[in-house]
């Protein structure tokens, strides 16, 4: 069974979500820089609210607090706390730290460096870009503060600004990528789309994985009317959402050193996206020894043991997260596509039954129990299942692919052919199949004109991918039906 069949993805990073939350209710205790303009006192230190956050780290923040209470005129010991709370996602807290930081070393590039990462994390963008610029005056050489200054203008709507900020790094040559990412990003936002085009087309030459790029590109197809490039940069882009080209950055480095589990589990999804197992593989055992982080790690682990086709693994690691939680919707879903994939029909049905009944909105959890149910044999529950996507969400490409084949199969073809057009209207991993698909209802309806050219553009992308196989059946067929045709 080709591993395309179904569905995967990883795991959420657990436990980000109530960071994420405590980190609104902290958003409160923010003071804008200026209103402290004039004032011979620093920043007060947070008030910490640390819900959400491992008994270990918390001894750690605690402890860091501490220090710099007790040593109230130091930038570093204040600067220390500020880079554990970001390390752990607490941006607001973390301004508190580094404005603090700043005001006793207000030359510091480091300490102004980490105000600004934190500004741009929480999307205070003005700010971020007035605190970049003072970065960028005291160390012009540190790229990712120059590369930092130049999206936050971008994204306070000063495109002029940040096409000039782009510009520069493009003339020195640094990280060539990323400032034509964000150059075409801006180039798009002035109306110029020719131009853009150039720019966003180079960056994804120079860095293929470039997932941002990607999705920038699509969009700039798009709006110049050229959909279906703006679909194959689309689909580039989810098969790597989140990678994005290296940039040498040791002070945000420093940070993530701090993290712990958080950095491991970021390494191991970026990797994974990039199908690079064997690395993924060992920055999720890394990142299993957090327990805030660990039954994300381990779900993670399932997926990636199963791309490797190492099952017993990926089984030993559904059992050890079900132990940690057993309401995971990741972690069945995951242990469901490695059970399939063995064969094991009866049991990933269960698996994907299990996911469903904690998130019954999940339409790709449905759609693999749906195609389980049909490999069963169980025709009607798998047909209820697909519609029942489609009820939801009409243009749902897998459920209208999947939908189509089964009412072919039992010789509806004027409803196969209405779902396989579907299905290729809204595009997605399945096009070939639904083109053959869409052939074959056309020709079995007596359509032969309109198979025939459907078969046409089937065979061109079977060959354009490189499916051997498929090129064959659909060159058999196409034979036929010509000659049917002209009879």
């Amino acid at each position: 069974m080709a591993t395309s069949s179904f569905h995967t993805r990883p795991a959420e990073i657990v436990a980000v979500s109530c960071l994420l939350a405590a980190l609104g209710a902290s958003l409160t205790l923010v003071r804008c820089a200026d209103d402290r303009a004039g004032s011979d006192e620093p920043p007060q230190l947070p008030k910490l609210s640390l819900e959400g956050v491992s008994e270990s780290v918390q001894d750690e923040i605690m402890g860091a607090l501490n220090a710099a209470k007790a040593d109230s005129a130091s930038a570093e010991a204040s600067g220390h706390l500020g880079m554990l709370l970001q390390a752990h996602l607490r941006f607001a807290e973390a301004r508190q730290c580094f404005e603090r930081a700043v005001f006793i070393a207000p030359d510091s590039h480091r300490w102004i460096y980490y105000l600004a990462a934190v500004q741009s994390s929480a999307g205070e963008f003005l700010g971020a870009a007035k605190s970049y610029e003072r970065a960028v005056a005291i160390d012009p050489a540190y790229i990712p503060a120059r590369l930092g200054r130049a999206r936050a203008l971008l994204e306070t709507g000063d495109a002029e600004g940040a096409l000039a900020a782009y510009g520069a790094l493009l003339a020195s040559g640094e990280a060539r990528a990323s400032a034509l990412y964000g150059s075409g990003r801006a180039l798009m936002a002035l109306g110029k789309l020719s131009q853009a085009l150039d720019q966003l087309e180079e960056a994804c030459r120079l860095f293929p994985r470039f997932g941002a790029a990607h999705y920038a590109l699509s969009q700039a197809y798009q709006a110049v009317g050229r959909g279906r490039e703006a679909q194959l940069h689309l689909d580039l882009y989810g098969l790597s959402p989140t990678v994005s080209p290296p940039v040498d950055d040791p002070l945000l480095m420093a940070v993530r050193e701090l993290s712990g589990g958080f950095e491991h589990m970021r390494r191991g999804v970026e990797l994974t996206a990039a199908d690079r197992l064997v690395e993924a593989e060992a920055e999720f055992l890394q990142a299993i020894e957090d327990p805030t982080v660990a039954l994300g790690g381990r779900s993670n682990l399932i997926l990636v043991y199963t791309r490797m086709n190492r099952f017993e693994e990926a089984e030993r690691q559904y059992h050890r997260a079900i132990a940690l939680d057993s309401s995971s919707e990741d972690v069945y879903f995951n242990f469901g596509v490695a059970l399939a994939l063995q064969g094991r029909n009866v049991e990933a049905a269960r698996a994907f039954e299990t996911a469903a009944e904690i998130n019954p909105l999940n339409d790709e959890t449905q759609l693999n129990l749906a195609y389980v149910r049909e490999l069963l044999g169980d025709l009607s529950d798998a047909e209820s299942g697909y519609r029942s996507i489609l009820k939801q969400n009409p243009s749902h490409p897998g459920a209208n692919f999947r939908l189509g084949r089964l009412v072919l199969h039992r010789g509806d073809t004027a409803e196969a052919i209405i779902l396989f057009q579907a299905s290729l209207t809204s595009g997605g991993e399945h096009d070939l199949q639904a083109l053959y698909g869409l052939a074959t209802a056309q020709a079995i309806a007596g359509k032969l004109d309109e198979a025939v050219r459907t078969a046409g553009h089937a065979l061109d992308l079977a060959k354009s991918e490189g499916r051997e196989d498929l090129e064959t059946l659909i060159g058999r067929d196409l034979r036929t039906w010509s000659e049917a045709k002209v009879r």
